[in-house]
């Protein structure tokens, strides 16, 4: 154990050296991927554990230092907890928190393979855990979408980037050429 301890302070030591992103790297490398391991028997549960992460580090890619990103994330949370809920504000939410709600106009963002459908529903045949498996795994996927795209009672908006997490990103398989509209 002692030996262990004093591995995670030596890292500690030289994560504070690094850029935000290449610490966060190392500190999964380290032991967090390890430990996510070790306390999940899901492998849905640490795929989406590595999401996060991924998530953390495409954000943190753009500041020089830990500080940087530290008082960033800092004054993001500050700034957050102080909107107040206005009526014609623009409201952010999951497809999950938008069903039975309609809007003037809707976003759909990210809409490419491996977020819509997501990573863990394209390969549910390699996880023992998944609920749905294959092909009904895709179509629940699809119907996630449709639940976003009905939410629109005017004007529908939907995005795919070019680039997810650093690689180039394929528009979803969902959109097709009767989905997408003119502009695909």
């Amino acid at each position: 154990k002692s030996t262990e301890l004093a591995k995670r302070a030596a890292l500690i030591e030289t994560i504070g050296k690094l850029s935000p992103k290449s610490a966060i790297q190392k500190i999964r490398k380290g032991f967090f991927e390890k430990f996510i391991q070790s306390v999940a028997d899901n492998s849905l549960y640490q795929d989406m554990q590595n999401d996060i992460l991924d998530e953390l580090e495409t954000s943190a890619q753009r500041f020089k230092t830990i500080e940087e990103f530290i008082e960033f994330v800092d004054a993001f949370i500050s700034q957050c907890s102080n909107l107040e809920q206005a009526e014609d504000a623009v409201k952010l939410m999951t497809i999950h928190q938008s069903k039975g709600l309609e809007f003037k106009t809707v976003f759909v963002i990210g809409v490419c393979e491996r977020i819509l459908p997501h990573h863990s529903a394209i390969s549910t045949n390699d996880k023992p855990d998944a609920v749905l498996k294959g092909l009904d795994a895709i179509l629940e996927e699809n119907r996630i979408l449709y639940v976003a795209m009905t939410r629109a009672k005017d004007e529908l908006y939907v995005s795919s980037p070019k680039v997810y997490h650093g690689k180039p990103a394929k528009v979803s398989r969902f959109l097709t050429k009767e989905t997408a509209g003119e502009k695909q």
